[in-house]
């Protein structure tokens, strides 16, 4: 099997409709992709109940630009950054990849490589990064950056799990609804 392609969400730009930013990071994983490739999502988390999910909204874009809907895969569960390397790097490696490459803005992998990286290596999974420039407004890169210094401050002084069990159950209110503007 070639590679795994994992364009990161970002939010809704309304109930139905994705934001920008993540319509940029999943061109960025089209002109990233190469014949083979499969496509897996993230993104368990609807706007409200009852409504999609940032998962199925990208793949449903992503069928109608073109991509054969059988490379396409949706990962449940995760509902942020600790959560979803998590269950995503797992996935990977059962499918018998042997690379994921991780197509997110700058911001983002700023704060969410390390745990990326880490997820990865636990999983005997190579892993890549594509950094997709000009998104996400100037609070969403201030509060990843003070993120991204959270994370590697904790790592740094072993605190990864209660950090990662700390995020997590944060981050689960989400799958009731996410309505966090990532663009501003």
């Amino acid at each position: 099997m070639s590679r795994i392609i994992m364009p990161i969400p970002c939010h809704f730009k309304t109930p139905a409709e994705l934001c920008d930013t993540t319509v940029a990071r999943m061109r960025g994983a089209l002109a990233t992709a190469r014949p083979g490739d499969l496509l897996f999502l993230t993104g368990d988390v609807p706007y409200a109940p009852q409504l999609p999910t940032l998962g199925s909204l990208m793949r449903e874009w992503l069928v109608q630009n073109g991509v054969p809907a059988e490379s396409l895969q949706l990962i449940k569960g995760g509902v942020g950054m600790f959560s979803e390397a998590r269950v995503a790097c797992k996935t990977v490696s059962q499918s018998g990849a042997r690379e994921v490459v991780v197509v997110s803005s700058g911001w983002y992998l700023f704060a969410g490589k390390p745990i990326w990286r880490r997820r990865a290596k636990e999983n005997n999974t190579g892993i890549s990064f594509v950094s997709i420039p000009r998104t996400g407004g100037l609070r969403t890169r201030l509060l990843y950056g003070c993120i991204g210094v959270v994370v590697r401050a904790g790592i740094a002084a072993g605190l990864e799990k209660p950090l990662e069990r700390f995020f997590t159950s944060v981050q689960k209110n989400r799958t009731k609804g996410f309505t966090l503007n990532g663009c501003a």
